[in-house]
């Protein structure tokens, strides 16, 4: 009997944690031609398109691009989706030293900027709303 009710609380624990609400403090990230979320829902909106001409800064997409999709180690378009300004992070601000910031997935110094963007609108979410 004692064995059941403890599996009855536990159970009870279980499904109460999964009712809890949660809360969205800020978001934080970066899209295509859109300096923040909502710019980016926008440009959704109107059904625009964000892809651009890979940009020469970026790489040389003539030494990479090859009309033919079965070409080995080519690509067979010359358009993408691009964040601006990737190169202006500022690893100092992050008390990052140099020879770490040389070895950092790219993905991390976006990740890090837009942590910095506006917070968001906090709101609690429960699996009923």
């Amino acid at each position: 009997m004692l064995e059941l009710r403890d599996k009855k609380a536990k159970l009870k624990a279980l499904e109460q944690a999964n009712t809890e609400p949660i809360a969205i403090i800020g978001v934080g990230c970066r899209f295509p031609k859109s300096p923040n979320p909502e710019a980016f829902w926008q440009l959704l909106e109107q059904g625009m398109d964000a892809a651009t001409e890979v940009p020469k800064e970026r790489w040389d997409i003539e030494q990479y691009y090859d009309p033919n999709p079965d070409a080995t180690g080519k690509m067979y378009t010359r358009f993408a989706n691009f964040i601006a300004d990737v190169d202006k992070f500022d690893p100092e601000f992050f008390k990052i030293s140099p020879r770490e910031a040389k070895k950092t997935r790219p993905s991390a110094p976006i990740t890090l900027g837009s942590l910095l963007g506006k917070p968001g609108i906090c709101r609690f979410i429960t699996p009923d709303s």
